[in-house]
């Protein structure tokens, strides 16, 4: 697992996530048609089921077991 806070997100990829990250949970959901989704699903990675907390503002990722 890998827990990132929205800071640390907007550190590695060097811009701002948009204001929806911060407040719509679909923003954050696994679909291939969400190009941030595509981004990390790539990458090996999904977000967790409950892996999004918009008041402690952070997000975890776990490696992908299965195929989406």
């Amino acid at each position: 697992q890998l827990p990132l806070s929205f800071r640390q997100i907007d550190m590695i990829l060097r811009l701002a996530l948009p204001l929806s990250a911060f407040s719509i949970r679909q923003w954050w959901e696994n679909e291939k048609s969400h190009v941030q989704a595509r981004a990390w699903l790539n990458a090996g990675f999904e977000v967790d089921r409950k892996g999004v907390n918009f008041i402690g503002g952070w997000v975890r990722f776990r490696r992908r077991t299965r195929k989406i």
